[in-house]
């Protein structure tokens, strides 16, 4: 049953599609102006980044909530279009009267007491490949854990979707696990590659698991590594080497991170003609990428340093 409303604004597909594509910019435009924002007001500190990340997965536990009442009572789906346009409002007002740094400030200017680092080219492509697999990496489990689970491991619907749900839980747990080794001021290349490392060994636990428990202790861990705010980290470390632009480096990392969001269905989708099971190593395969870019900004770094 299709719930409609006099207020909606416009029923032709071709309108909604260009709002669809302007939502899509606007919030590339968002992360490019919040994550930058976040770190100029701490003085160049990108640690406390990761509570926005928090706040998202606190905006994916509510709004799949809100959907199931709009559907239950039969209430117009624009509600939840009508309040993410209040909030933006409410945020536009709450920033007013926030006093920002100058432009430009280099991170010795801002008092992070932090020394210039010269950017490296083979660190600035391997960081942006990485905005792609950080996101690649997280899509592709969600989207098929469930039915590998149910396809390859003979899991129940129940036991197949609670997977889904572990992966939450751990996503919420990494979060305050990558804060606080933050605050702790472990070195973000470190927290990287340990990070990746860990969702590869994760991800072949789900591939191999020859018990429940083992795949939903796989799940778990795989949540807390790879959705729990790493890819945050990788932003704050891309624009750490590039103080001056900031906008610029979180535009161009999230830029590879949506175009994860448009191929990864399409690569999913070859890969399970052949099996489910195909489809679900591809994701290890994505992981193993990752975990190999995170080393050679690690080597590339230490022999810039050395040399």
């Amino acid at each position: 049953m299709r719930s409609e409303s006099p207020s909606a604004t416009t029923f032709n597909i071709y309108v909604a599609y260009f709002f669809a594509i302007l939502a899509g910019i606007a919030n590339l435009a968002l992360d490019a102006g919040t994550y930058t924002t976040f770190v100029e007001l701490n003085g160049g500190n990108g640690a406390a980044t990761i509570l926005i990340k928090a706040f998202m997965l606190a905006g994916e536990f509510v709004l799949p909530l809100l959907i199931a009442q709009l559907t239950a009572n039969g209430l117009w789906f624009g509600w939840p279009f009508m309040t993410m346009a209040a909030l933006v409002v409410i945020n536009f007002v709450l920033i007013l009267p926030l006093s920002f740094p100058l432009p430009n400030q280099s991170p010795a200017q801002e008092g992070s007491g932090e020394k210039k680092v010269k950017p490296n080219w083979v660190t600035t492509i391997a960081l942006v490949l990485y905005g792609y697999t950080s996101m690649a990496v997280m899509i592709w489990f969600t989207q098929w854990i469930s039915l590998f689970a149910a396809d390859s491991l003979n899991f129940s619907d129940g036991q197949a979707h609670f997977l889904l749900s572990l992966y939450s839980l751990g996503s919420i747990s990494g979060v305050m696990l990558i804060f606080a080794l933050l605050k702790r001021n472990v070195k973000e290349t470190h927290l990287l590659i340990s990070m990746n490392v860990i969702a590869v060994l994760a991800l072949l636990g789900v591939l191999v698991g020859t018990s429940t428990v083992m795949v939903q202790v796989a799940s778990f861990v795989f949540g807390i590594s790879a959705a729990g705010g790493i890819m945050q980290v990788g932003l704050t470390l891309f624009m750490r080497f590039f103080p001056h632009h900031r906008g610029m480096v979180t535009g161009e990392y999230y830029f590879f991170g949506s175009i994860a969001s448009f191929t990864v269905p399409l690569i999913t989708g070859v890969l399970s003609t052949t099996s489910m099971r195909a489809a679900m190593t591809g994701d290890l395969v994505v992981g193993l990428i990752g975990s190999a870019l995170m080393l050679v900004v690690l080597i590339s770094e230490r022999g810039r340093h050395h040399g």
